[in-house]
């Protein structure tokens, strides 16, 4: 037990340990690959003499303080643009065989529809624009550091609701928002990352979509390539941003 914090340094191989793995790499077959989700990771694990990357969790990327807000902004966006782009498809069909007095009605529910379409949408296709740049430099950090050796990347595979707050949190908020200080809806809005003017109404949104993304046994639930048919704009994306790095990491390391 310490009081404090204990001073560490950072791991090396070297001393008798670092001669005893020469050892073992002069005999060994088995090639060993690291977990490595961000360059940084990736770099330590080469100098501790991976060959490869066994394993990149993409999600992990997204917990960066710069880029939760804008995760958070897509999965709060995606539902409800999603639920109106069916109801257009919907209308749409509709529309093929309709008579001329329904047609007109049609077309009004349609422009309708499209109007409330055009807010979630914006919001969901500008923090995809966000992640993108920002997740493609990660790759290419990672390939860069790995300089050849073989790079395993997971598709997206987070429990969603790991993204947004606690919902325990929430709830115990909710119950004090109406009898909190504004030094304490300060703190409200800055952890859920509102306005403390849209404290009484984006709480209940924001805990509404963490009950509806809550699951029971989030390993076996909506994941991997289940997430990708409810967001298939996500799985694109993804593969945008892994395929373009990789050829720039190629190009540099043949140069």
């Amino acid at each position: 037990m310490f009081l404090g914090q204990s001073p560490t340094i950072d791991a090396e191989v070297s001393g008798e340990f670092g001669v005893f793995m020469e050892w073992a790499d002069a005999a060994r077959r088995l090639k060993v690959r690291a977990n490595a989700d961000v360059p940084r990771d990736a770099k330590q694990a080469r100098a501790f003499g991976a060959e490869g990357i066994g394993l990149c969790r993409t999600e992990h990327m997204f917990f960066a303080e710069d880029r939760l807000p804008w995760v958070v902004r897509m999965i709060l966006s995606a539902p409800p643009a999603k639920a109106l782009r069916e109801a257009l498809a919907a209308k749409q069909a509709e529309l093929v065989d309709a008579d001329r007095k329904t047609a007109v009605r049609l077309r009004a529910e349609l422009a309708e529809l499209k109007r409330r379409l055009a807010g979630p949408e914006k919001a969901y296709r500008q923090a995809l624009a966000k992640l993108l740049p920002l997740q493609r430099a990660d790759f290419r950090g990672l390939f860069t550091a790995m300089n050849g050796y073989p790079v395993t990347i997971r598709t997206l595979d987070p429990p969603l609701h790991e993204f947004l707050p606690k919902r325990e949190d929430l709830m115990v908020d909710l119950a004090r928002l109406g009898r909190a200080t504004l030094a304490q809806k300060k703190d409200m809005a800055k952890r859920y990352r509102l306005t403390v003017a849209g404290l009484r109404k984006g709480m209940p949104e924001l805990l509404a979509r963490v009950e509806e993304l809550h699951e029971f046994n989030p390993m076996l639930g909506h994941r991997g390539c289940r997430l990708g048919i409810t967001y298939p704009r996500s799985p694109r994306c993804r593969r945008a941003r892994s395929s373009r790095p990789r050829r720039s990491a190629r190009k540099r390391a043949s140069a």
